[in-house]
């Protein structure tokens, strides 16, 4: 290496440490991310081939070229680096890659490398006052970036002030709508049956439950200036999608205006230019005159409009929009892994920008002067950006702590309200009939482990604002395993029986951490569709592929995959202590599960050994199911009742367990025959206002 660090397009590159800073914020790399990088920029002259990429950085282990394209992606996001248009990492056609990006002088850095963790804070209950101590903390903890890599541009931003909370509520809020006069605020939130349509002034505490709805979906927004009507979609009674116009004042104060064909609520676009209202519906794009000869003014006159049809197809489209002014129209396309912006010129029918992101989006709003789009970040998003027509981005705000999940319609120049949420996920144990809670902070724990003998206790979790590994030793005392780059999910944890080790499912990506050294193993497979990641052995791993059907085993020495039975749906290894080894398989249909007596298998299951397997039951049913010490618990999800998870009995009875709102994805057995998983203790959502100029 020629330097200890380096520095291009704004960030830092701490070389030895395999870290990125910008703007005081510290990313750690994946290790083969920051060897990848590293050997860009020593050859950065050249072109460096998928043959120099694969013995240098998976040292002699064969990859395919699809495991060593997606390790480029994705170190191409953590810049906002574009393949089509890079400017940090260019792909040469047929010969590999180069790095590009011009280095700059490097000043000296003192950030401290150490201070990566945050201790958690207990809160043992959670009201309305709780509720506000969050919400101010979510938005101490909200920075604004004055410059962001995105794509290929380098943009400058300067806001004058941080987001902070307009409401306060506990539950979820959100599909807020600011009036013309910036002091009222409709928004939809919890009701004690139920959901309701609120209202309340920006700066102050309390809301006034304006009328109930039947669903979360409901979107309310002002009708005009001078009064306190308003539109918004609902189901009726018979589930069939209608159109109402709210006003306070009227003593019917609920009027339908429209029938729309839909099986949820539509969200509704005041059109003020054109005095009307806009939808997008299952049979298409609408809009709908909200004025007469007899009363001009937005509002009156809505129910006596007549419907227009507008040409903008709803098929392939995920969100579109018109512009305030009424003279553009935005549509969003998303195929799960990018999106395509698009605006349009009504009257000319002529595109006037076309975006593509490097990631999913599920909706934008308008700028008041119809002249940007406002979108967030990938998802889990926390970052709000402003994409204006010329093509220039600007990234607005950012969130180390809780997840941006909506943008408000835009009703001034100097304001934008979007939503910010935090879930509180805690860590459960049951044993012997007995729930209790391991880990309680108000933070998002999940997908706990226990390792065996000695139930070392490793989770996910959110606490210093992106998703790591964290171990809890036996005093209870905490500790960060990981440094994972952000925009994260760990689906994963499994301890080696050595308990030296923790296999992580992070992304669609596999890796070994040592717990000791903390050194980390990225293994070279695509682990989408890929499930039921566990130990075998403290050199074997297995997963169930979910498109081939089929269980596979893993040697971490060699890296080599081997097939071990087709026609699997899913599967789960024991190995108790003193009791059950070998396989409980369930068919793909989800109908039975057997057992096969083997304690482990060093290849494909012969014949004989497949002929041996022992039925265990015949009453899955389709559903998810988990063995600890011999005993077969089943969960039941049906749309009315709550989840439920329930003991097999001998005789095919099934004895509820546990309800509520733990997550059936998380359940992990314990060598004692107990069952750990994580629960929802708190769902907060609330809404925040960005001052932008």
């Amino acid at each position: 290496m020629e330097t200890s660090s380096v520095k291009f397009c704004g960030y830092l590159f701490h070389r030895k440490q395999g870290t990125i800073s910008l703007n005081n914020e510290l990313f750690h790399l994946e290790h083969q991310q920051a060897k990848i990088l590293n050997l860009l920029i020593d050859n950065r002259n050249e072109v460096v081939s998928r043959e120099q990429i694969a013995d240098q950085v998976w040292q002699g282990v064969i990859v395919e070229d699809n495991t060593i394209s997606k390790a480029i992606t994705r170190l191409r996001k953590v810049f906002n680096d574009s393949a089509k248009s890079p400017q940090i990492i260019k792909t040469i056609p047929k010969k590999g890659y180069q790095f590009i990006a011009a280095l700059e002088p490097v000043t000296e850095y003192k950030a401290d490398l150490n201070n990566d963790a945050v201790q958690p804070t207990n809160i043992s209950s959670f009201g309305l006052k709780s509720a506000v101590a969050v919400a101010a903390l979510v938005g101490l903890l909200l920075t604004l970036t004055l410059m962001q890599k995105f794509d290929d541009e380098t943009i400058s931003a300067q806001p004058t002030s941080l987001p902070k909370a307009i409401s306060f509520r506990e539950g979820i809020e959100l599909n807020a709508h600011l009036h013309a006069d910036k002091k009222q605020l409709l928004f939809v939130g919890d009701t004690a049956d139920g959901y309701g349509i609120f209202t309340k002034n920006v700066g102050e505490a309390n809301a006034s439950l304006l009328t109930p709805v039947r669903s979360r979906r409901v979107y309310p927004k002002w009708l005009q200036s001078s009064d306190a009507s308003f539109v918004f979609s609902d189901l009726d009674e018979s589930q069939q999608c209608q159109i109402y116009k709210f006003d306070p004042a009227s003593e019917s104060g609920r009027e339908n205006v429209a029938t729309c064909l839909n099986e949820t609520p539509v969200e509704v676009f005041v059109d003020a230019s054109r005095s009307s209202i806009v939808w997008s519906d299952n049979a298409g794009s609408w809009r709908q005159s909200i004025a007469n000869s007899k009363a001009n003014s937005i509002g009156k006159g809505i129910e006596n409009g007549k419907r227009q049809s507008l040409p903008y197809a709803r098929q392939g489209v995920n969100f579109q929009m018109p512009s305030p002014n009424g003279e553009l129209w935005a549509t969003l396309q998303d195929d799960g892994k990018n999106s395509t912006l698009v605006v349009q010129d009504i009257e000319r029918s002529q595109v006037v920008l076309e975006k593509q992101l490097p990631y999913s989006i599920s909706h934008f709003k308008w700028s008041k002067s119809s002249d940007a789009l406002y979108h967030l970040g990938e998802h889990p998003a926390n970052q709000l950006f402003q994409l204006s027509l010329t093509g220039e981005h600007q990234l607005l705000a950012s969130t180390s702590l809780g997840t941006m999940t909506s943008i408000s319609d835009v009703q001034s120049p100097n304001t934008i309200e979007f939503v910010i949420s935090s879930v509180d996920l805690d860590v459960h144990h049951l044993q012997d009939g007995q729930e209790t809670k391991l880990i309680n902070s108000p933070f998002a724990d999940y997908n706990p482990v226990l390792s065996t003998p000695s139930n070392k206790l490793a989770f996910a979790s959110k606490r210093n604002g992106s998703a790591q590994i964290w171990l809890q030793d036996e005093n209870a005392s905490l500790e960060q395993l990981s440094h994972f780059e952000r925009a994260s999910y760990i689906f994963d944890l499994a301890w080696s029986p050595d308990e030296k080790r923790l296999l992580v499912k992070r992304n669609d990506s596999i890796h070994i951490i040592d717990i000791n050294s903390k050194e980390e193993q990225v293994l070279p497979v695509d682990a989408e569709e890929k499930v039921d990641w566990q130990w075998i052995s403290n050199t074997q791993i297995a997963y169930v592929d979910r498109v081939s059907h089929s269980l596979f085993s893993i040697d971490l020495e060699d890296q080599n995959a081997a097939l071990l039975m087709a026609n699997v749906g899913r599967a789960q290894y024991v190995n108790d202590l003193d009791a059950t080894k070998g396989w409980f398989i369930s068919d793909v249909a989800g109908a039975m599960l057997h057992f096969i007596d083997t304690p482990l298998l060093d290849g494909p299951l012969s014949g004989e050994l497949f002929s041996e397997k022992q039925l265990v039951s015949n009453q899955l049913k389709g559903r998810h199911w988990i063995v600890s010490a011999g005993k077969l618990y089943i969960v039941n999800q049906e749309n009315d009742k709550p989840t439920s998870l329930v003991l097999l009995d001998k005789d095919g009875s099934e004895l509820d367990v546990v309800s509520g709102t733990f997550n059936p994805n998380s359940l992990r057995a314990t060598h004692q025959g107990g069952l750990i998983y994580h629960r929802m203790n708190r769902n907060e959502a609330n809404i925040y206002q960005l001052q932008l100029r």
